[in-house]
């Protein structure tokens, strides 16, 4: 015969499941206490053992919820960004981090091989400088110019 101990383990080790049901509110605040960790929400779900369907009926059940749910996202989010930017002022790695993933155009790392449009506008300005050196006839070398310009204008726009 086997004998439950006090956490619902028959065999003397903790089997992982609670002895009791949890409390109908347990999954929702276990999910917002893993959200304020920096997990996703989805993920988080995961973790709790709940569907995407039974995160949602939770949220509907509740209000409330989906508001404690961004509001508790977005405090994680400032707490890391507090302690990054107290990091950043003994530890200029944690300065460089936090720069080059807010602002990764400008400080983010670049492979040998990255074209940016700062350098596609001076290759293109090169080109035309070349091809207006060999058109004589000064009506064509302004339409030429023209369409380059334009050319140029397009691309950075679609850097952006």
């Amino acid at each position: 015969m086997t004998e439950s101990n006090h956490n619902g383990s028959t065999n003397g080790y903790y089997s992982g499941m609670p002895a009791e049901p949890a409390p109908r509110n347990a999954p929702r605040e276990m999910l917002l206490g893993l959200v304020a960790m920096g997990i996703a929400p989805a993920a988080a779900a995961h973790y709790v053992g709940i569907s995407a369907g039974e995160f949602e009926r939770l949220a509907d059940d509740d209000p409330g919820y989906y508001s404690r749910m961004i509001e508790t996202q977005r405090n994680c989010e400032i707490r890391y960004l507090t302690q990054i930017v107290k990091l950043a002022e003994k530890h200029w790695q944690a300065a460089a981090w936090f720069l080059e993933r807010t602002h990764p155009d400008r400080y983010g790392r670049r492979g040998p091989t990255v074209v940016t449009a700062e350098h596609v506008e001076q290759a293109l300005a090169r080109i035309l400088d070349l091809v207006l050196v060999h058109v004589p006839e000064r009506e064509r070398r302004d339409r030429i110019e023209a369409d380059l310009a334009k050319l140029i204008d397009e691309v950075l726009r679609e850097e952006e």
